[in-house]
């Protein structure tokens, strides 16, 4: 999912996050590489994923926010509810 050295690739981040003096967000974009930009810009109109909007984060950090991101998720199952409850006096055939 993530680039094909990911520990080089989060050095290089953590680096380039360092010279930010406010928060930044932390975007995966869709060949899977990670970006950062202002806490304002919402990149997911181009299909981008937001990992987290952090401060100066360290590799660590960025490590903990992308394994969460990484974990899959069950699927939510949402309960079934009779059609004549949401249309009522609808009749079945």
């Amino acid at each position: 999912m993530i680039g094909v050295n990911m520990e080089r690739e989060l050095e290089d981040l953590a680096e380039g996050l360092a010279q930010f003096h406010g928060y930044r967000s932390i975007w995966l974009t869709l060949n899977g590489r990670l970006c950062h930009a202002e806490p304002d810009d919402e990149l997911e109109v181009y299909g981008y994923t937001l990992v987290a909007t952090l401060l100066r984060p360290d590799v660590d950090t960025l490590r903990e926010h992308l394994a969460v991101l990484q974990t899959p998720r069950a699927p939510t199952v949402l309960p079934r509810t009779p059609t004549a409850s949401v249309f009522p006096g609808f009749a079945h055939a």
